[in-house]
């Protein structure tokens, strides 16, 4: 999948930008105006394929580059994890030699708000300062996660061998708080890609997992047919679960779904219906704590710990919204003894040193989280 990614160079000169146009036949963005840019082959670094990328095209040798931003763009079918540099300091004079481009100009910001003349992807206009990434209304999150779900799959890439909890957190091999699931019905509840009841299929229970997201679906059936796990996958809102029936699960599991629930009370109570007595219910949450801290700065504090209700962009430069809402570790207890369910265990894990993934360094840094809480686990039991 490496070549999914495109490395997009931002030179800037006097207020002015400079793009170049594609051929009508060249892709992706064929026809289009967007940054000089090239595919980053599999055996070289952002970094040598835009050194490349401008000596061989641009005719300039780049002395310093600035990474600004990740853009997630899609083309006639295809994904693309866009990185852009904006380059400092080059040497050389600047000409454009014609290959899959067609021309290169200088162009003011003002002048890209003429979509007619200067045609590229939104995202990277927004880049640029002209207009808004977004969208009027209220997020509509299963139209995000359908979205974004070949990006996130692309990025994160998570395994199959072990339920997750959450980011470098420890996994359900390490827990054990569902015990052995062998035999037992296991219901997922916003099951994303299906990588968690993948793991309880291959552990030997009998896996459902729900989604809202079709495209999270799609690639939850082909993993689990790549992986040769039995599970049953379901389309459906995990606020009523109208497909399961009462009293039919050993489990209910979830690992960071419930934040996109508006209507938590009735997701719990459904959770209890169709839970067996002495099944239970497991789940993971972000932290409050963590949600208090500032996007710009992941140590200070930039919000209310009862302001719950959030709308955020997934991944900058996305032009995809989403809503979530963070409850209070007293909002959990009283949500959970609510729907007649005894809590059995809290927990509050340090992320583990060992479990680095650079995936998740924009969004869950090690070092905060080695001082403060990111995860909040909870498991309760039906009478």
């Amino acid at each position: 999948m490496r070549q999914s990614i495109l490395v997009w160079l931002l030179f800037e000169e006097d207020g002015e930008v400079l793009l170049a146009r594609r051929t009508d036949d060249g892709k992706p963005f064929a026809g289009q105006w967007t940054l000089p840019g090239d595919l980053m082959p599999e055996d070289e670094s952002d970094e040598e394929t835009l050194r490349r990328f401008s000596r061989e095209v641009l005719g300039v040798k780049v002395l310093e580059e600035e990474f600004v931003e990740t853009l997630y763009l899609s083309d006639r079918g295809r994904n693309f994890v866009t990185n852009v540099f904006r380059v400092g300091r080059y040497e050389g004079e600047l000409r454009f030699r014609k290959g899959a481009y067609e021309e290169a100009r200088w162009v003011e910001a003002s002048d890209l708000g003429d979509e007619a003349s200067f045609p590229m992807p939104a995202d990277l206009r927004a880049l640029l300062g002209v207009g808004d990434r977004r969208p009027p209304g209220v997020p509509d999150n299963r139209a995000a996660w359908d979205a974004i779900s070949a990006m996130y799959q692309l990025k994160h890439r998570l395994g199959t061998d072990a339920a997750h909890y959450g980011p470098r957190m420890p996994t359900e091999n390490d827990l054990r708080l569902l015990g052995d699931v062998r035999g037992k019905r296991v219901l997922e509840i916003g099951c994303g890609g299906g990588q968690c009841s993948i793991a309880f299929a291959k552990q030997g229970a009998i896996a459902t997992g729900i989604d809202q997201s079709a495209m999270q679906l799609q690639y939850a059936r082909a993993l689990a047919a790549e992986e040769g796990a039995r599970v049953e996958f379901l389309e459906g809102d995990i606020t009523t679960l109208t497909q399961v029936k009462s009293a039919s699960q050993d489990a209910v599991f979830s690992a960071y779904a419930l934040g996109y629930v508006e209507d938590i009370a009735t997701c719990v109570a459904e959770v209890a219906r169709v839970l067996k007595p002495g099944g239970c219910f497991v789940f993971s949450v972000g932290h409050p704590a963590r949600a208090m801290m500032s996007e710009d700065d992941p140590f200070r504090v930039g919000r209310s710990y009862w302001d719950a209700y959030q709308e955020w962009e997934w991944g900058p430069g996305s032009g995809v919204w989403m809503r979530d809402w963070t409850r209070t570790i007293e909002d959990w207890v009283d949500l959970v003894r609510g729907a007649g369910l005894v809590i059995d265990r809290v927990l509050e894990p340090r992320m583990l040193p060992e479990a680095q993934d650079e995936s998740w360094d924009d969004t869950y840094p090690y070092e905060q989280g080695s001082l403060i809480p990111t995860t909040l686990i909870i498991k309760a039991v039906k009478p």
